[in-house]
């Protein structure tokens, strides 16, 4: 896991095995975050996907 700003995403481009990060990042750059409905979203199946939540 990751804590960083959106703006430096490019900088975790080819970390990692397999290419997972840049899978991340792609989705990551590619999706309309603010729309994303709350759960559990595979991007490349058990190995990278993304958990969304929601607080109030």
């Amino acid at each position: 896991m990751i804590f960083d700003s959106a703006k430096n995403l490019d900088f975790y481009r080819g970390l990692g095995i397999e290419g997972r990060y840049d899978k991340a990042v792609d989705f990551l750059q590619n999706t309309d975050l603010e729309n994303l409905a709350p759960g559990k979203y595979e991007i490349d199946g058990k190995n990278v996907y993304a958990n969304v939540t929601e607080y109030t």
